[in-house]
């Protein structure tokens, strides 16, 4: 049997191992031995394999020896055993200059401090690229003030990770445990969150922070700030605004509806959006509120999913965009026309729309959206119609409007007039539904 009995020993000693605990009445980990295991790092066969591998290593002692040493451990220092023994292992392979015997020490004493591991514990040893010792050392400091298990938590889940690792550095994180303000920090987190957000990659940002505290935090500002931030990052039409132009003049719906505009633009890959006017972008910003949200959006929203990809300049300039949006803001019946009157999918082109607001009677219009929808669907100059008297269309759409009842009747015909009338009653109910549907999406 190759057994290292001093590598155990150890790890008999520092964990204050009892070979009598599996008959304890808390343990949890009794039974069939492999059921229980795969229970406890809810594995399958291989995964099992990868925990006997790892663990005996770890120990020095053979894999078909290992249920002697395991059985009996509660779930939950099962989970925690696995995990420093892939870091341990996974840390070996990689580094030559690897202190095995040292670092064995430190994981078991890691191993033995945890009493009741919880979710950051696996989450540093798993998702960080921090030491055995720093593990220990963080250990330490949290078994003295286990309050500060709840803000360590909080920032590794809001640090982005890279390669599958946290890029919270051990030195910042102790830094935040730390500081006079870490209660303070983590009972308010929600509030001192998006400044930490921009400040990831700072190594001073727990300083800053303090001082941000001691001269009066805002949240408010770092709040707009981040989202400023998450709207200009990717790559597109609003790369060259300025942040503190955009801070000066802020509003939820006006970055919003900037983010949308560069998602509709996004598909162009002409590279011209490299080129688009800022102060066209600043004007449509500064020019957006509450009231003209809604049907901007709307125009927005044809240009992002009715005009082809690389296509989105040369169909949709953002001068004509600008216009129509100075349209709305300067005529409530243009406002009216594309939020109720019109259903925006119908037009050909956004050159139409600009065209139909620059130049046709919207206020006539607004009031026979049925007229609209006519000349629409039979590629009628709709400024021109906007202008002449609706007799002539009138009469056609009663035409195809009887024809279609008698095409309906058609369709329905039963010699039981009964049938016939449940028949046509179910058409109704259907027209019905379906105009209740469409207003609801107008709105």
């Amino acid at each position: 049997m190759n057994i290292n009995t001093t590598n155990y020993q150890k790890f008999q000693t520092l964990t204050h191992y009892n070979s009598t605990q599996k008959h304890n009445k808390d343990v949890s980990f009794k039974g069939n031995y492999f059921n229980t295991l795969s229970h406890a790092i809810r594995g399958n066969e291989q995964k099992i394999a990868d925990f006997k591998s790892n663990v005996s290593a770890l120990f020095g002692i053979s894999g078909k020896d290992l249920e002697k040493y395991t059985q009996g451990i509660k779930k939950d220092k099962i989970k925690l055993l696995y995990k420093l023994a892939e870091k341990f292992n996974l840390e070996s392979y990689k580094n030559s200059n690897f202190e095995r015997e040292k670092t064995q020490e430190i994981a078991f004493e890691i191993y033995r401090n945890i009493k009741t591991p919880q979710q950051v514990h696996s989450r540093l040893v798993q998702e960080t690229n921090y030491t055995f010792a720093q593990i220990k050392q963080f250990v330490d400091t949290t078994n003295k003030e286990p309050q500060k298990l709840e803000l360590a938590y909080k920032l590794l889940s809001t640090y982005p990770t890279q390669l599958s690792k946290s890029t919270l550095s051990f030195e910042t994180m102790e830094k935040f445990l730390s500081s006079k303000y870490a209660q303070q920090i983590n009972r308010n987190y929600n509030d001192y969150k998006p400044f930490i957000e921009l400040n990831e990659e700072n190594p001073n940002i727990v300083e800053q922070l303090e001082q941000e505290i001691i001269n009066g935090y805002n949240k408010t500002t770092y709040q707009k700030r981040l989202k400023i931030s998450e709207t200009l990052k990717e790559e597109g039409i609003l790369n060259n605004l300025s942040i503190k132009e955009l801070e000066r003049n802020y509003q939820d719906e006006k970055i919003d509806l900037l983010h949308n505009l560069q998602q509709a633009y996004s598909g162009d890959l002409t590279g011209q959006n490299k080129n688009q006017s800022n102060e066209i972008l600043m004007n449509i910003y500064n020019s957006t509120n509450k009231s003209n949200n809604k049907a901007r959006n709307a125009v927005i929203s044809y240009i992002q999913t009715r005009i082809e990809i690389n296509k989105k300049f040369e169909k949709a300039p953002l001068e004509t965009v600008e216009r129509i949006f100075k349209k709305i803001d300067d005529d409530k019946q243009a406002q009216i026309f594309i939020e109720k009157t019109i259903d925006i999918n119908e037009l050909e082109s956004i050159s139409q729309l600009d065209a139909i607001l620059q130049k046709s009677n919207l206020e006539k219009l607004n009031k026979r959206p049925d007229i609209v929808s006519y000349g629409l669907a039979q590629k009628m100059n709709i400024s021109e119609l906007s202008h002449q008297e609706f007799k002539d269309v009138d009469a056609q759409i009663k035409k195809i409007r009887y024809e279609n009842k008698k095409y309906q009747e058609s369709i329905y015909y039963h010699p039981n007039p009964i049938i016939m009338d449940l028949h046509r009653m179910k058409t109704k109910i259907a027209n019905y539904v379906e105009k209740i549907v469409k207003n609801f999406n107008k709105q």
